[in-house]
């Protein structure tokens, strides 16, 4: 019986690592200027309590995010990589963009305080650095109503994601009272550590940034050997089951 008990527990065990593909991560602004995941190219924020500020200057700003912790195995086509972003708006000029990038390709969205709240698709193809401003607005907004827009001195919550498909990258955003999605006709290589990036527009831009929550979902589907593993498991829980129905009941 005892042996069983072990087979089974290295069953679920098994099982549960080799389901364990998604991942969740919340981070405050001073978690994240603290954390290895994040690194800052061309600015160094400000620490303010539990939030980090950027103030604006002479130069774009990007917050550059290791993603690959988000997948115990390999990102593959088909799965989906979300961030919600709690934002502080400091200045008048607000518009954040928000993309993921191979390295080389970088795609995903803008959002913008002009016309009372508004969303575009946004690309910076082919950059050569970890900088990717400039980048290129694409026609059409993925939010044209006005979604509403947070006073100076409040904080909004950007809900993004990035659906990573062989070749186009479905991206989305929801703030306040809007939200909509466009298919860039370009996909990321899968193959390199995708970043997610956090840019300044301009160099009026001034943002807080309070917390931030990355996780993802993969759609890969489960080896033969996974099948294998579940069916053993099931197969331990009857036997154990059988075997405690019988000694309690000689």
């Amino acid at each position: 019986m005892r042996l069983i008990q072990i087979v089974c527990f290295l069953s679920t065990l098994a099982i549960s690592v080799t389901f364990a593909n998604a991942g969740t991560i919340t981070l405050t602004g001073q978690d994240l200027f603290n954390s290895s995941i994040s690194t800052f190219p061309t600015r160094t924020p400000v620490i303010n309590g539990t939030e980090i500020n950027f103030g604006y200057g002479i130069d774009q700003f990007e917050i550059l995010i290791d993603y690959t912790w988000a997948s115990a195995n390999t990102v593959v086509a088909g799965d989906t990589l979300s961030v919600s972003i709690s934002m502080r708006r400091i200045l008048f000029d607000f518009d954040p963009p928000f993309m993921i990038s191979d390295g080389t390709n970088a795609l995903g969205v803008f959002a913008s305080n002009n016309d009372g709240g508004t969303a575009w698709a946004a690309t910076s193809l082919n950059h050569s650095s970890a900088v990717v401003a400039p980048f290129t607005i694409l026609p059409g907004p993925i939010i044209s109503s006005p979604a509403g827009y947070p006073s100076i001195g409040d904080l909004v919550t950007f809900n993004l994601d990035f659906v990573l498909n062989a070749s186009t990258t479905d991206v989305s955003l929801s703030f306040l009272d809007g939200s909509g999605s466009r298919a860039i006709n370009t996909a990321l290589d899968l193959s390199q550590p995708l970043h997610f990036l956090i840019v300044g527009d301009n160099n009026d831009e001034k943002y807080g940034i309070s917390e931030i929550t990355f996780s993802s979902e993969s759609t890969a589907v489960p080896e033969p050997s996974t099948y294998a593993l579940v069916l053993a498991g099931l197969l331990c829980i009857g036997i154990i089951r059988q075997t405690n129905r019988v000694s309690t009941n000689p």
